[in-house]
This record gives structure tokens, sequence and C-alpha cells, in this order.
């Protein structure tokens, strides 16, 4: 049992590794830690004050940023480190979970983690912009794989300990966790022994919130009322995946067969009734997410919905489909059924690999995946143990090369890092990068220069959260891309509160040149209107 035990551990270590460094990997700047690394940065040394970002954090009702910087304070490690060390410990939280849900049907631990393994390649839901396995160290990150483990903790009648792991995400990221509460609530009111699974996150709900009112910020967020007309113009341009009526018509058929793909595995696999009630509960909490969004946010606008975007729950749909698809495929295989199993575990390769499921995903991503779900269907047996094992721990790297998938890029290049060297070096300024529209790359050099940047779009994602942030960004962004697009020359933006203007190409300007290498070119806009 012992050595059982220990594998089964080094198994899920090794899972988690694969998928942090391999496929689908892990990214650091590129996409919400554009937002909490500057808010960190910034409750750790001030180095950002005046940013708008910073002077409307909303980060009051979640302890992400205490945690955090608890450690920073403990450990003094580079803030990188630390939230990748998160986001490992996290995932692997997570993947246990998945473990002990393989084990729950009645299967061995090397089924079991090659289940993990294939639920930890990720899927990309793609209408309401979120992952089953995130790759940013984020508050959501963390919260969703204590969710997957409080569901494995609860069908093992840990209740307790899944009770406290839901605690645990509450505290990082309560927008998360109402289907798990929705499906507590049926699974433990009958129950007495198992009241732990709601008692637990509720005290750490109350917890929150007194916390997060206590804190002295310049904006809390607002759960009562309606979206006034400004913030919803704001939040539908830059935040569109909140609304489902802007995307439900083209992805309600995708999300609807993930739905039918999970109940028809649930029903092949003969699952107890405990298991309808978690999975299936999940599965239906995540559908009902669609039309009870549209019907609070679209219809009714009240300002909580775009704070807890409950559409997010479609993750819920797509992770159990491909996690009972995988039990299927085994239980399978341990019939002999080739055929059948090679089709699911078809299913479980092209979710990760092809977003959008029903188009084709092109000879090499669909060959090499029917060739490696037969493959699967025949080493897959009970009798093989050590296959499965080697299965496991072969899926990430053959995802990843001979797929052919990418799924993310760098920002960090080798210009925007020297940029921003210089830029610390420098010390205190507000840049601003007139022509840059919607890339990325100002939020990345903000939180890696830890210099404030007068307005970008990614550092537009806290509209959904806060009134007066919405307000002024929206201002701030309307402003500089009616003079970017009027052809406006640099000095055009000296009434802007912007000491430094960043570009992508040389200008011909009379504005001082500070620093320029092969991708960018700084110019010193406050010179210019110290000397008027």
């Amino acid at each position: 049992m012992r050595r059982g035990s220990a594998l089964a551990a080094l198994g899920i270590l090794a899972i988690t590794a694969l998928s942090f460094f391999v496929f689908p990997g892990h990214t650091y700047l590129e996409q919400d830690t554009q937002i909490y690394v500057p808010i960190l940065e910034n409750q750790w040394s001030g180095a950002l004050a005046g940013d708008l970002i910073v002077e409307h954090p909303h980060v009051s009702f979640t302890l992400y940023d205490e945690m955090t910087n608890g450690v920073r304070w403990v450990t003094r490690l580079p803030l990188e480190w630390i939230l990748e060390g998160e986001q490992f410990v996290f995932r692997a939280a997570g993947f246990l979970g998945i473990y002990l849900i393989a084990l729950s049907f009645g299967l061995d631990s090397s089924a079991s983690i090659l289940v993990t393994a294939l639920w930890a390649l990720g899927a990309t839901i793609k209408a309401p912009a979120v992952l089953t396995v995130e790759y940013e160290p984020s508050p959501r990150s963390f919260a969703v794989p204590l969710l997957v483990l409080a569901v494995g903790l609860a069908l093992r009648n840990r209740f307790r300990w899944a009770g406290l792991a839901t605690a645990g995400a509450v505290l990082l990221h309560a927008p998360t966790t109402w289907p798990f509460f929705a499906v507590a609530a049926v699974f433990a009111i009958p129950r007495k022994g198992s009241w732990s699974l709601l008692t637990y996150p509720l005290v750490a709900l109350g917890v929150l919130v007194a916390i997060g009112l206590s804190q002295a910020t310049a904006e809390h967020q607002s759960f009562l009322g309606t979206l006034a007309p400004a913030q919803e113009a704001s939040q539908r341009m830059r935040a569109s995946y909140s609304y489902v009526s802007t995307w439900w018509g083209d992805w309600a058929w995708q999300y609807e067969f993930f739905a039918a793909v999970a109940i028809a595995a649930l029903w092949r696999v003969r699952a107890a009734r405990e298991q309808w009630i978690w999975l299936g509960g999940l599965v239906v909490a995540g559908l009902l997410s669609v039309p009870l969004s549209w019907l609070f946010l679209d219809r009714l606008h009240l300002s909580v919905i775009p704070q807890i975007q409950p559409a997010r729950a479609l993750l819920f749909v797509t992770g159990t489909a491909v996690l009972m698809a995988a039990v299927a495929a085994l239980k399978a295989s341990e019939k002999r059924r080739h055929v059948e199993a090679a089709a699911w575990f078809l299913f479980c390769l092209l979710v990760p690999v092809h977003a959008v499921f029903f188009e084709w995903p092109g000879w090499r991503v669909g060959c090499v995946a029917a060739v490696a779900a037969s493959a699967l269907a025949t080493i897959a047996r009970p009798r093989e143990p050590r296959w499965r094992f080697a299965a496991a721990l072969l899926l990430a790297p053959l995802v990843a090369y001979c797929a052919g998938v990418v799924l993310h890029g760098q920002l960090g290049t080798p210009d925007l890092r020297n940029l921003a060297a210089w830029a610390r070096v420098k010390g205190r300024g507000v840049y601003l990068f007139p022509e840059a529209g919607r890339d990325r790359s100002p939020g990345w050099f903000r939180a890696s220069a830890v210099q404030p940047v007068y307005v970008d779009w990614k550092g537009g994602g806290q509209v959904n959260y806060l009134r007066g942030f919405s307000e002024q960004w929206a201002g701030r962004w309307n402003r500089v891309n009616i003079l970017a697009a009027s052809g406006a020359s640099p000095k055009s933006y000296g009434d802007l509160p912007v000491d430094y203007l960043v570009y992508s190409h040389p200008l011909q300007t009379s504005l001082p040149l500070e620093f320029h290498n092969e991708s960018w070119w700084v110019y010193h806009l406050s010179a210019h209107v110290s000397s008027r």
C-alpha cells in the first residue's frame, strides 16, 4: 500500500512538472498577472503609486495578495519565483483531486494516473475566456484546483478536508466557487456527517467579506444595484466575454455536446449516486450559468454579475467531459472494447489541442491524436500498469512536439526586457505607448519595470469590478486612441500627465530621445512640456 501511494505521489509530481514546463505550460506577465503583479509590487514598495491600476486595486475580497506578499516577506525571494511556486503547488493539488476522483470509480493507481495525465493537458473555454488548467498564477488558477481537490476528497468521504479545500478556494477567488456551493448543498443537506462541506466555506466567506469591507481603498467593489450606462459600455468594449449574448449563439452546440459526452460517460461507467450528484451536478451548474448570466447581466444589468462572471462555470462542463471520457476509456480498455476505448481517448486528446471542437484540426493534429488514441486503447489494459505510467508521462511531450500546438507566445523579448531594465534604472516616470492599441507589451513593461503606464488595453480588465476605474480607464483609452488615429504629433500628448512616449519605430521630432534599441524608441515628453 505504501509503495503504491509513493508511486502515485511521484506520478502526480511528474505530471505536474510536465504540465508546468512542457504542455500546456505556464506564463508570467502575459495575461492576468499584468494586473496582479503591479498591485502586489505597489503593496510591497509603493513604487507604482499613481498608476491607474494600483490606485483602484480589485483585491479587497481575496487573500491572494496577503498570501503572496506574506511568503515574500518570509522568504525574500523574487515575486516571480513565489507566484510560480504557488502555481505549481496548487496545480499539483488539482491533479491530486483528479486522481482521487478516478480512484472513486474503481480504477487502480496506474489507471488513475493516466486519467490525471489526460486531464492535465488542459482545455481552452474560448467564449468566456477561461481555462481548465490556467497558464498564469492568478487567484482563479489557485482556486479551481482546490475545488477539484475538494470534489475528489468528497467522493472519498473526506468531507472535512473537502470543506477546508473549498474554504481555501473561497478565500482566494470566491466567484469561482458558486457551482460547488450549489452541488454541495444538494449533497450535504440530507447527510448530517457531511455538513462541513458547507460550514467551512461559509465561515471563510464571512471572514473574507469582513476583511474586504474593513480595508481602506480608493474604491470598493459595488455588489448591489445596476450598471451605469458608461460602465456597461466600457465592459462591452473591453470585456465583452462577460455578456453571453455576444457569443452563445456561436458556441452553444460545442458546450451542449461536451455536456452530453460527460453525461454519456457517467452512464456508461455506471456511476454511483454520489458521483452523479457531484460530477453531473457540476455539468448542470455549468450549463445553467449561461441563461443565468444572460438574465442577470444582459437583461437586468446587475453590477455584481461581471464581477462573478458566472458563465465561466462552463469550465466545469469541459473539465468533467474530459475527466469522464478518460474514465470511460479506461473502463472500456479493461473490458477489451478497443474501438470504444479509442473513441473516448480521441475525445480526451482533441479537446486540449483544438478549442473549436467541430472544426477540422488539420491533418497533423488529427493523425497524431488518432494514432495516440488507438495506442492508448491498446496499452491501457490492466495487465500492463507500467505501460500506463509510461503513457501518462509521454502525453505532454507528445502533444507539445508531435502535434505542433503552440497555445501562447512570449511577450518578454530581449528588446522589451532591455527597455524595462533601462526604465528601472532611470527611475520614476509615467510611460505611454501611444500606438500600442491592444498589444500587451505595455502591461508587460509596467509589471517588469515597476513603472506607471498611463493607459493600456490589458490593464482595462478591471472595468468589470470598479465603476470609478472604468470611467477613468475608458476616458484615457479613448483620448489616446483618438490622438493616435488622427496621426497627432508626439507633442500633442503634452497635455497628458505623461513623462515618456514609447514607440516601436523612430520619429522625426524635436523631443529628446532617451533610449532606443532595435524595437523600442523612448522620447522625453515632459522635457517638452516644461520648456513651453
